[in-house]
């Protein structure tokens, strides 16, 4: 279970996070905060102010775990994502080895989807954090670790990890709730937290811009495989909103692993009552001039008070 969680966090967090870095604000940021590395033998350097921490509660299955999460990407779209729980935010070290509830992970390109991840039997991993900065939000340390990838049939070592000035932001990523759609015209299915089939529905909730991000993952190999994201503000009312207006937003990956970027869509909130968001939705998302068209969709969820 820690494996495929550990899995579907760095998928999600990079996805967000490609998105986020997008945005022209760049206030999820800071310009300065850095990761860097030598991964299997060759230097890697994430962009500037392309790193960003949050402390997240994980929730799923009614295990509630407070974890630091640490990304960064390079504009190649190769991506370092450090998690381990904590029960306070202090200086120290910690190291985890294998199937442990800390792992770090290295996905090569987002096309290629060769994750490399500590929490691989013959994994480990080390961090340090050295500087805890909570006037300014940032913190600063070391890492190192050596990562097997899902396969089993290679490892690499990642050495000299420092990092440098991240951001930290305050998230919650939990999974509750159902997504429904039609992909392209095809039958409509429905992705439902903690399936056993392979299938999740997370949501990552972000009080810094006050945005929910629901990913559903449809894993079957079929034609309706992909990762389908639809953010929208926390405090949302009930109305019809253009995807495309400022605290909205959609996206597709799908068999090819690229990212497909929205071009046009709409999201009706129905109701929210409480905690518990109804609506439904449609959108269409292209890359390199290929189209996907998603169709009656519809989303329920309960997000944190």
């Amino acid at each position: 279970m820690i494996k495929k969680i550990t899995g579907l966090l760095a998928v999600i967090l990079f996805t967000t996070f490609q998105s986020c870095s997008s945005d022209d604000s760049g206030e999820n940021t800071t310009p300065s905060a850095t990761i860097s590395a030598n991964i299997d033998g060759q230097a890697w350097q994430s962009l500037s102010g392309g790193a960003a921490a949050s402390v997240t509660t994980v929730d799923m299955d009614g295990v509630s775990t407070m974890v630091l999460q640490i990304i960064a990407a390079k504009m190649d779209q190769s991506s370092v994502t450090l998690q381990f729980p904590i029960s306070n935010l202090s200086t120290g070290t910690y190291t985890f080895e294998g199937d442990m509830p800390g792992s770090m992970s290295y996905i090569p390109s987002l096309s290629s989807f060769n994750m490399f991840s500590s929490a691989e039997d013959g994994g480990s991993f080390t961090v340090t954090l050295t500087e805890v900065n909570t006037a300014e939000g940032t913190i600063s340390g070391t890492f190192s670790g050596t990562l097997v990838d899902f396969m089993g049939s290679q490892t690499i070592e990642v050495t000299n990890g420092v990092i440098e000035n991240v951001s930290l932001e305050s998230a919650n990523l939990y999974s509750n709730g159902s997504m429904s759609l039609s992909k392209n015209g095809g039958g409509v299915f429905t992705i439902n937290a903690g399936d056993d089939n392979g299938n999740a529905l997370w949501i990552l909730e972000n009080s810094m811009d006050n945005s929910i991000a629901v990913t559903g993952y449809q894993t079957a190999l079929n034609n309706d495989f992909g990762i389908y994201r639809i953010e929208l503000p926390k405090d949302v009312e009930p109305g019809t909103y253009s995807l495309t207006d400022s605290g909205f937003d959609a996206s597709y990956v799908g068999n090819d692993d690229n990212e497909y970027a929205l071009t046009q869509g709409s999201i009706t909130v129905v109701s929210h009552n409480g905690n518990t968001i109804v609506a439904t939705f449609n959108y269409t998302a292209s890359y390199n001039g290929t189209n996907v068209t998603i169709t009656q969709g519809s989303l329920e969820f309960e997000h944190l008070d």
